[in-house]
């Protein structure tokens, strides 16, 4: 066997935003959402999902990215006893536009806007982990453009960025939720984490 036809094995990891947004059915033109699919793998342009909930309107949407070179370091520390890495513990939103790649160390380098919460419904199946948290209108005054997990609070302890402006693949997924307009809703934010082998 020729050694250089070996293929080494390859391990993928890749999060997917998942949004979940409740709003007045009188406001619900007023959303500005872009970016976002209804394809639960986050990639492509199918239409997002849009149903009728009394007074309310709830729309679903999705958006993939892969982890930035923090986040794989992080899984790859965490895997190992003789080395260390602080647990994912908060999600976070931000209004900063910025392109996203590989070496992006803060999710919101221009201070457009930043707001995280501690994970919460965290669980997994199969290789997937999900964890997710709910924002209002009084958590956020301004486009959200970015979705990140982090190790901590501050905006520098990112470990995936979904979102942005520009880029390459596999960081070249923006989105937008603009609710500026709207007076009352509710978003709940989570992303989904899968670890393919291939």
């Amino acid at each position: 066997m020729n050694p250089t036809s070996i293929k080494p094995a390859a391990f993928e990891i890749g999060g997917v935003a998942r949004m979940k947004l409740t709003i007045p059915a009188d406001q619900a033109h007023l959303a500005i959402i872009t970016g976002m699919t209804g394809d639960p793998s986050g990639r492509g342009n199918s239409p997002i999902i849009t149903r009728q909930d009394g007074d309310n309107v709830t729309i679903e949407g999705y958006r993939h990215n892969a982890f930035v070179n923090q986040g794989l370091q992080a899984v790859l520390d965490s895997a190992y006893g003789d080395l260390t890495q602080a647990p994912i513990t908060h999600i976070a939103l931000s209004g900063d536009s910025s392109t996203v790649v590989v070496t992006t160390s803060d999710i919101d380098p221009g201070g457009s806007g930043f707001s995280p919460k501690v994970t919460t419904n965290v669980s997994r199946t199969g290789q997937t982990v999900s964890a997710d948290n709910t924002w209002t209108n009084v958590d956020v005054s301004y486009a959200i453009v970015k979705i990140g997990l982090l190790t901590g609070s501050a905006s520098t302890d990112v470990v995936n960025i979904i979102g942005g402006t520009g880029g390459s693949a596999p960081y070249d997924e923006p989105f937008t939720i603009d609710l500026t307009s709207i007076s009352t809703w509710s978003l709940q934010m989570g992303v989904d984490v899968t670890a393919t082998a291939s």
